[in-house]
């Protein structure tokens, strides 16, 4: 159950922190995103800003877009987040539930 900002996950504090981060969750397994096929045809670029609220265990709770992009980039980023395995963030020694940021570039030189 997520309590608000900065909330709750059961009775364990959210910890908030970027991916990327000294202990911030990290990616077990990263579902990198399609390129959308008519941003791409149009040759656009895009970013997409996510938070993602992960459990102490490593299980992905939920997602809020703090930054959205035309073309299929959200769709795209979000699919992505959803299909990646995840590491608990670890305060401590401790996994501890977080709400990380994770800004996913769209860039057309990239594969």
């Amino acid at each position: 159950m997520t309590e608000g900002k900065g909330g709750k996950i059961g009775d364990r504090s959210i910890v908030e922190t970027n991916f990327g981060a000294t202990g911030a969750p990290a990616f077990i397994d990263r579902v990198m995103p399609v390129y959308p096929f008519l941003a791409r045809r149009l040759g656009r670029e895009g970013r997409v800003i996510l938070k993602l609220l992960i459990d102490r265990h490593g299980k992905l709770r939920s997602i809020e877009v703090l930054e959205g992009a035309g073309y299929g980039f959200l769709e795209a980023a979000v699919t992505a987040a959803k299909q990646s395995t995840y590491a608990p963030a670890i305060i401590n020694g401790e996994a501890v539930a977080s709400a990380a940021i994770l800004p996913v570039r769209f860039r057309l030189d990239e594969r």
